[in-house]
């Protein structure tokens, strides 16, 4: 199955900028009829502020589109399609703010309109389109006020057509399963057919020392996290490279937005979108705030689905209900300082509904004792805010050089997790001897990574860095 849906985003906002030179195509974009399905939206009068809006970006493991000798149509069929990993975009035109919201495919959820339980990925084969969207608002409680759908040639051809995507590669990386196989390391420019790979990589294994090592053994919630990185990349690069040219803008028109790739909701007029990519075209990727759903392993009959930790969801959700308080306007950087595999991505998970968490890599060394947040002078209050959240507290290090950096956050092997709620200002949970539920939202699944594949286990502290889970830009 495949994360199409990171770059939908993409697709959406860019073709708000395409459209403007080209309205006379969007007929041709396919249309789908929700009724009363989707979510009201209040009436703006001249001179009001616009109220935010919710997209659900749907992508489908459809090989339709594909062609005849592409290698995914030896291993899909053109039976019922099932939805990838779904996205809820929340876009507010006034602040020029965005949140993004992953659903996992295998949450167990009511399909809405078929009257029994299933996997969230089933419901538009079970009951199409808006049995999807009445799903994903009645199980969730959240408006869905659009819809925008796409399929694996839609990715392929947008990656295409804003000139791949360039990262910074570790170790050679491959998941066949998912086809994917990149030998070159340093700073890569991913081809379409990789990036579709490494959206879809639920196994994702490194050559290191001449080895084949799984580094992620958290399956669909790990390729959730790496899909986020790619959407913010994937971005920057639509925005600071494809969009200035008006070859590449014809491009997106002829060769993605017009050949049926993409669907949109019958609500959606080509003003909507010109309108939300003037509002939206100096927007930085690194500010789109990405968020998951708490979940916890389980299993329905002999499936293996995920379930909703409903009490620690309110606080994400209410992001989409417009009850978001306390946005924090800091970006926060964690560094993973003990060398254990993926902990600095767990991190990230356990706080983006809390913070703008912007990136997850290792630190400068695997031999910190103590967890450390650094900051600049003018970051005092947002190195304090932050401590208040850390199960074990953290130490404050200011530094005086290279204002404007984000608030750092060393992970330490005192390490215990984040706080359901946070401690009053001043001194650590072990000092006020709490010890408070953890964000539990990184279990790992059962996998089978395969008779020529090492499982990597936390590591023993060493000066050579471990792989990382996920890939980063290259400047």
């Amino acid at each position: 199955m495949l994360g199409l849906n990171l770059v939908i985003v993409v697709s959406a906002l860019a073709s708000a900028v395409v459209l403007a030179y080209a309205k006379e195509t969007v007929s041709s974009i396919p249309r789908t009829a929700f009724g009363n399905t989707l979510a009201p939206e209040e009436e703006v009068l001249d001179g009001e502020s616009r109220p935010a809006i919710n997209f659900l970006l749907v992508g489908v493991d459809s090989i339709r589109n594909l062609p005849g000798d592409h290698p995914l149509r030896k291993t899909r069929s053109e039976g019922n399609t099932l939805t990838d990993t779904l996205i809820v975009l929340r876009v507010d035109p006034d602040s020029g703010d965005a949140a993004a919201m992953s659903i996992p495919r295998d949450l167990w959820v009511p399909i809405s309109a078929v009257g029994y339980e299933g996997k969230i990925n089933s419901a538009l084969a079970l009951g199409g389109s808006t049995a999807l969207v009445r799903t994903v608002q009645d199980y969730l409680d959240i408006p869905i006020h659009r819809y925008v759908q796409v399929d694996f040639n839609g990715f392929l051809e947008l990656v295409n057509q804003i000139g791949g995507v360039p990262v910074l590669i570790e170790y050679p990386l491959r998941d066949p399963k998912a086809q994917l196989a990149i030998n070159d390391t340093g700073c890569v420019n991913l081809t379409p057919e990789q990036a579709l790979g490494y959206v879809r990589a639920r196994n994702l294994q490194a050559l290191i020392d001449g080895r084949w090592q799984l580094v992620d053994s958290r399956s669909d919630l790990g390729r959730i996290a790496r899909q986020q990185d790619f959407l913010v990349l994937a971005l920057k690069r639509a925005f600071s490279e494809g969009l200035t040219s008006p070859s590449t803008l014809k491009g997106i028109v002829d060769n993605v937005i017009t050949q049926g790739y993409i669907a949109l909701d019958d609500r959606t007029t080509p003003d909507d979108l010109v309108q939300l990519g003037s509002d939206f075209d100096s927007f930085d990727a690194d500010e789109l705030r990405r968020l998951n759903l708490p979940v916890v392993l389980g299993t329905a009959g002999e499936a293996s689905v995920v379930r909703l930790v409903e009490g620690e969801a309110q606080e994400v959700l209410g992001v989409f209900r417009g009850e978001d308080a306390q946005t924090r306007s800091f970006r926060v950087a964690i560094r993973n300082g003990t060398g254990e595999t993926g902990l600095a991505d767990a991190v990230k998970l356990a706080l983006a509904s809390r913070f703008r968490v912007i990136e997850a890599t290792n630190a400068d060394s695997f031999s910190y004792e103590s967890t450390l947040i650094r900051y600049d002078p003018s970051q005092l209050d947002a190195a304090r805010e932050l401590e208040r959240w850390l199960v074990a507290g953290a130490i404050l290090e200011a530094h005086a050089d290279d204002a404007g950096r984000p608030v750092e956050l060393v992970v330490g092997r005192d390490w215990q997790g984040v706080l359901q709620t946070p401690r009053e200002l001043g001194g650590s949970g072990q000092e006020q001897g709490r010890s408070p539920q953890q964000v539990t939202n990184t279990e790992e699944p059962d996998l089978e990574p395969g008779p020529d594949v090492e499982l990597t286990q936390a590591p023993t502290p060493t000066p050579t860095p471990q792989p990382l889970a996920t890939i980063r830009g290259c400047d």
